[in-house]
């Protein structure tokens, strides 16, 4: 319920934490998560599933590539700077700027995973649905970007070091 939060990021070994306004009780979220669902076209009878309305939210965050349909434009339209993808510190802003635009996606930056993930914390809770951000650090996914996490064995049932160093876990 807390509108005032922080956003940890760094590492785990050396944590930041990044002040962030939720503003899940300004009108700006509640209108901008209701002309979501409404382009979505979800009938108002289906609006009591909280995971349909996830769903449908979550996918709106960030825009189909070569379109202007999310709040944040696709990060494949865009080439952005790290410090233009810093400059917003509250939902209230992202979301109003959202609204002025008639639903078009943000200028000036793609935004970071981190605000995309306030962003829908704040529009989760603004339709009641309780939310708040848990950051990871380590966590099981490769470091050459792959989604795969393929383990190689030895005949021996033994980890091949060599063909399973990109693992971070």
């Amino acid at each position: 319920m807390n509108e005032h939060g922080q956003i940890y990021l760094g590492s785990s070994e050396k944590p930041q934490a990044i002040p962030w306004y939720f503003a899940q009780f300004e009108r700006s979220a509640l209108l901008t998560a209701f002309a979501i669902l409404d382009r979505a076209q979800l009938p108002v009878q289906n609006r009591i599933d909280p995971s349909v309305i996830l769903r449908i939210l979550a996918s709106k965050i960030c825009s189909n590539p070569g379109t202007n349909n999310g709040i944040f434009p696709s990060s494949f339209n865009t080439q952005i700077t790290s410090s233009q993808n810093n400059c917003y510190t509250s939902s209230s802003s992202i979301l109003k700027q959202y609204l002025s635009f008639n639903g078009r996606s943000l200028q000036g930056g793609n935004g970071n995973n981190w605000q995309h993930a306030a962003v829908l914390c704040s529009l989760s809770r603004s339709l009641g649905i309780p939310c708040r951000i848990v950051t990871v650090y380590n966590a099981a996914c490769r470091a050459d970007g792959t989604e795969n996490n393929d383990v190689h064995w030895d005949t021996k049932q033994r980890p091949l070091k060599q063909l399973n160093s990109d693992l971070i876990w």
